[in-house]
């Protein structure tokens, strides 16, 4: 896996995090992504090591950017679980 630095995405807004409701068209979780299934599985690694979330890309620079929601249908974020069993997530 190539070393690379992340950005701190804006996920966590106003006690929320916030999650969007379903995957949008160009996931990249699904047929038409952006992005290779290596960068994909990359991204996930990392952030399975507890190094936060993958954003959803149509959002990035907002205000809100909204977890993908096709990495929270992963269920591996432990960061996510936290969110849920606290009750702070947000649909958007």
């Amino acid at each position: 896996m190539s070393e690379r630095r992340f950005r701190t995405h804006k996920v966590y807004v106003d006690g929320k995090v916030h999650i969007r409701k379903r995957r949008c068209d160009t996931c990249i979780f699904g047929g038409n992504s952006p992005v290779s299934v290596e960068r994909r599985e990359e991204m996930v690694a990392i952030c399975a090591k507890g190094e936060g979330c993958i954003p959803c890309h149509h959002h990035l620079g907002e205000a809100v950017e909204p977890v993908c929601h096709g990495f929270y249908e992963l269920r591996q974020n432990f960061i996510l679980r936290l969110a849920e069993a606290m009750e702070v997530i947000e649909w958007v």
